[in-house]
């Protein structure tokens, strides 16, 4: 069984929870702020990574967590930028 790290990522999906935990396959850097294609159903759907998560939220288990298919751009938001939008 694969382990984190984790990710919280908001998806790009109308009526749905905006923010789903994710996997990060062992050979991929992934930061917040990078724009990702992540599983959802039987589809994939576009995400931005919100945070890094050292634990997986408690109402979850390994065995449930998809990992993410995609970087489709990484540091799409500049650290800086992505620092100002956490503040706001």
């Amino acid at each position: 069984m694969s382990t984190g790290p984790w990710l919280n990522v908001l998806v790009d999906v109308p009526g749905q929870p905006s923010e789903f935990t994710y996997r990060v396959p062992s050979e991929w850097d992934v930061a917040p702020g990078d724009l990702v294609s992540v599983p959802l159903g039987p589809g994939l759907v576009g995400g931005i990574v919100l945070e890094i998560l050292d634990a997986l939220p408690p109402d979850l288990t390994p065995a449930q967590i998809r990992p993410i298919a995609e970087i489709i751009h990484p540091r799409f938001f500049q650290p800086s930028y992505w620092q100002f939008l956490e503040r706001t």
